[in-house]
């Protein structure tokens, strides 16, 4: 067995977090009286800073941005993130992947303190060597995220799967020295993507088992 430790992205991943997510941007647009975002522009929202996301979905300055990204925070914190799920057969995966011994991480564009309050409220906190996500100011790269979990896990990058379902989830594992494979079934990648770029790809959470 080559793989020394397998990262997963969250949003698109691990789970379906779009519906929570969605619901609290609509939530601060409430709270500041603006129009609430067409669903592209917040399909669109990347994660890293979520003051420059708050600037831009509401074409507000900097210091109201910031008043925004509080609202956000303390919105999601207490609802918005409960509406997230794991994808159909991802428990199983991460209980095979525990059963053989693969340690396993999470690096997320998510901010930190949710994407740890996500694990414990899956129950998965205990499955991962570390669960790291950005910070506020959005400093933090993919890659950043994804080398902190190889160094918890002291594996090699060369034997470690990055799992993801965005280009940015490519890149960091590229940038990372790790092989990847793409998630179908999230908010990126979909197969003729993959197949035209060579890249590997599942259609579905047990097909990660098949890189391992």
């Amino acid at each position: 067995m080559d793989t020394e430790l397998v990262v997963f992205d969250m949003d698109g991943t691990l789970s379906n977090t779009a519906p929570g997510i969605i619901k609290s941007f609509l939530h601060v647009a409430h709270e500041l009286g603006v129009p609430e975002p067409s669903r592209e522009a917040l399909y669109a929202v990347k994660g890293g800073s979520l003051i420059d996301d708050m600037a831009k979905l509401y074409g507000i300055g900097r210091e109201e941005a910031i008043g925004a990204a509080e609202l956000f925070k303390e919105f999601y914190g207490r609802e918005g993130y409960l509406e997230a799920v794991l994808f159909p057969g991802m428990q199983e995966t991460l209980d095979a992947l525990r059963d053989m011994g693969i340690p396993m991480g999470v690096a997320t564009m998510k901010p930190d303190e949710y994407a740890k309050q996500l694990a414990f409220h899956w129950g998965l906190d205990g499955y991962f060597v570390d669960v790291c996500g950005a910070d506020d100011l959005g400093l933090l790269s993919k890659s950043d995220l994804i080398d902190r979990c190889i160094y918890a896990a002291e594996a090699e990058p060369e034997k470690t799967l990055m799992v993801g379902d965005t280009p940015n989830d490519l890149r960091g594992a590229r940038e990372s020295g790790t092989r990847f494979v793409a998630v179908t079934f999230g908010y990126g990648f979909t197969p003729d993507i993959c197949r035209q770029n060579g890249i590997p790809f599942t259609e579905d959470a047990g097909g990660v088992l098949d890189f391992i």
